[in-house]
């Protein structure tokens, strides 16, 4: 599906670049934890922590996390309902997430879920808003990069 969008300025190709280097994470999707510098339960732990960051942020202060990352409003009420969809499914994921950590098909199915976010997630917010993301925009991309550099140190 191509959405047609405007051209990217330079800081936001920068940040951008953080989610592709995120797509590594799929790795994990195919090759076995080898857990000597870090257990599959720790990554799921910390994953379980940033994504509960967000899922706080979307869900309890919409309104505060657009507009610390869109310099205009939404048009209409969408962006909140999204926001608050987003939180509320977000914190779903991390209960079932809780429930299906010990499952061995868990793992490869997470590390194609964060790279997924990856794309779905911080990379439309820049595509779709350009050129109205502000700097503090980054903090999505590092998120969801710190996430598959905790899944790929699994690797190791």
């Amino acid at each position: 599906m191509m959405i047609d969008t405007k051209p990217l300025p330079a800081d936001a190709k920068g940040r951008m670049l953080l989610s592709y280097v995120g797509y590594l994470g799929i790795i994990g999707a195919f090759v076995a934890p080898k857990e000597t510098y870090l257990s599959v339960k720790y990554a799921i732990r910390f994953m379980k922590i940033v994504y509960a960051g967000f899922c706080a942020l979307f869900f309890f202060l919409p309104d505060q996390f657009y507009s610390d990352n869109f310099a205009k409003p939404p048009k209409d009420n969408f962006g909140r309902l999204f926001m608050v969809m987003f939180g509320y499914l977000g914190f779903a994921v991390i209960y079932l997430i809780h429930l299906a950590k010990d499952n061995p098909g868990t793992f490869p199915a997470l590390c194609v879920f964060n790279a997924g976010l990856c794309y779905v997630g911080p990379q439309r917010g820049e595509i779709l808003n350009a050129p109205n993301v502000l700097a503090k925009h980054v903090v999505p991309h590092a998120g969801l990069l710190s996430v598959s550099i905790a899944l790929l140190a699994t690797l190791l």
